[in-house]
């Protein structure tokens, strides 16, 4: 009778080095996946930046024409959507109030520096300052992107 010994093994097989590649293949996948989505909502949020910033830019264009000035800070933007109160002979709407609001859905910071009306977008957070995609955005050097 012959007596099977039993070898301890060294190493792996080649089925569990075969699965061990298959799982990290998915994980790579799921990653690269992941960050080529974040750099495309970063692409898409900076053409949506642009084509807002012409909407925007044409519709205060109008509204100075037509009043002499540009919407009050306290007016805001939205004075480009819905007639301010006290100001006679509205003709609006200069725009469609979608473009209100940045591609992450916070509204503009507004404001009015000496005769130039300046228009920022807070980036993804809506909080001033922050890095990448917090960032803040000044609408007059988007299209130099």
């Amino acid at each position: 009778m012959k007596v099977n010994k039993i070898r301890k093994r060294k190493g792996f097989t080649l089925i569990e080095l075969m699965v061990v590649l298959v799982i990290l293949g998915g994980l790579m996948a799921v990653l690269l996946t992941v960050l080529r989505d974040d750099k495309a909502s970063r692409a898409k949020a900076e053409v949506e930046l642009k084509v807002t910033y012409s909407k925007i830019q044409f519709a205060l264009f109008e509204f100075k024409n037509k009043y002499g000035r540009y919407p009050t800070e306290e007016e805001g933007l939205s004075a480009l959507v819905t007639q301010p109160p006290g100001l006679e002979g509205w003709s609006g709407p200069y725009m469609d109030k979608r473009y209100l609001l940045d591609p992450w859905k916070n509204k503009f910071k507004y404001t009015i520096e000496g005769s130039k009306a300046k228009i920022v977008s807070l980036g993804a957070d809506g909080r001033e300052g922050g890095e990448k995609d917090d960032a803040d955005i000044d609408l007059d050097t988007v299209l130099d992107r």
